[in-house]
């Protein structure tokens, strides 16, 4: 992706790696690490929908947990892989 502006600060700088093949996502900063309990998940009862890269989320912390399968087949679906199989 392109970044414009001077705030380099704000360019992503950190990847977390997704798959086997290198695919990963970058963002800006990377919190605290966290253990999280299966309990602690509230899991979506159907996979896929307007939103096939959420596994569930954990009200607890405000946060999602991502399902990386769904972020790789969108991506698929977009033709934005290059080595994603």
């Amino acid at each position: 992706a392109d970044y414009e502006g001077d705030d380099v600060a704000l360019w992503p700088n950190n990847v977390l790696k997704i798959c086997e093949d290198g695919l990963g996502i970058s963002c800006t900063k990377i919190g605290e690490v966290k253990t999280i309990k299966a309990k602690s998940v509230k899991w979506r009862k159907v996979a896929g929908g307007k939103r096939p890269w959420l596994l569930g989320t954990i009200k607890e912390h405000l946060c999602v947990l991502l399902d990386t399968d769904g972020i790789l087949g969108m991506i698929k679906e977009l033709g934005l892989e290059t080595s994603v199989k």
